[in-house]
């Protein structure tokens, strides 16, 4: 899987950690330097498996801790997986309605855009700006990221 796949899989741009060759442009957990291309993809795709995990971990934490149940959520990471979801909130122009449920009730610290800006694991699967849009919505709303 290149990164033109990837991208399509989640239907919006995704930074990889490799590039045309074998040698990588940058080094994410568990790939080492000179790695061949298939074990970078690998990688790749292990991490967004990991965070399709958490994505479902932080829906079930709003539900059992804030007593939010995020059905548009849970489905919308059940039909695209997570990453694609995130990227979907994070780069909409105002923030979900889940979003302000959970501000409501005083846990953006279950927010997608929190788990992304303050789990640096995580910014590999997201472009700068991206990481930066989060982080920017979050501050708005009063919240200080940890990162």
């Amino acid at each position: 899987m290149d990164r033109r796949q990837v991208s399509a899989s989640v239907g919006l741009p995704v930074r990889v950690l490799y590039d045309e060759g074998s040698e990588l442009r940058s080094v994410g957990p568990g790939v080492a330097k000179g790695a061949s291309q298939q074990e970078s993809e690998d990688a790749v795709s292990g991490e967004i498996e990991t965070f399709d995990g958490a994505m479902f971990e932080i829906y079930r934490r709003a539900k059992s801790e804030a007593g939010y149940p995020a059905t548009i959520f849970l489905r919308m990471i059940t039909e695209r997986g997570g990453l694609a979801t995130a990227k979907y909130l994070i780069n909409s122009a105002k923030p979900s309605d889940g979003y302000t449920h959970l501000y409501e009730r005083q846990r953006l610290d279950l927010t997608v855009e929190a788990m992304v800006v303050e789990n640096g694991r995580w910014h590999e699967l997201f472009e700068p700006e991206e990481i930066a849009r989060a982080r920017k919505r979050l501050v708005n709303y009063g919240y200080r990221p940890a990162r």
